[in-house]
């Protein structure tokens, strides 16, 4: 088994994608009206516009916004990139070290959706 990839349900498309641009670094390889990609180091990593989707009469209303993944991001700076985010949104719980191997923190998207970065030391 192989995991190639995650989409998150996000409010608002062009908010989320302009956010992610930034996070990332990169544009999205592919837009259609109801998904937005990005190759995060070959992981497709995507935003779900349910609203838009031909699954939104069934999927959508199973959606829940916000909170339903979090994903754990592996990063080669955390610093750089805690210095990045934390003027872009809500820092949940500052840089520190989670244990003797990482560093660590966590921070909520545009789209209320928890995030967590990290380095290993």
């Amino acid at each position: 088994m192989k995991i190639n990839s995650l989409y998150m349900a996000v409010h608002d498309r062009e908010r989320a994608k302009e956010f992610y641009s930034i996070l990332f670094g990169c544009k999205p390889f592919l837009e259609n009206k109801a998904f937005v990609f990005f190759d995060v180091n070959g992981f497709t990593f995507g935003l779900f516009d349910c609203k838009n989707a031909d699954e939104s009469k069934t999927l959508g209303k199973h959606v829940v916004m916000g909170n339903n993944c979090v994903p754990n991001i592996q990063v080669d700076d955390v610093e750089a990139v805690y210095e990045r985010v934390k003027n872009l949104t809500e820092i949940v719980k500052p840089l520190i070290y989670s244990s003797h191997k990482h560093r660590v923190f966590y921070f909520k998207d545009t789209e209320g959706n928890l995030i967590e970065m990290y380095q290993e030391i």
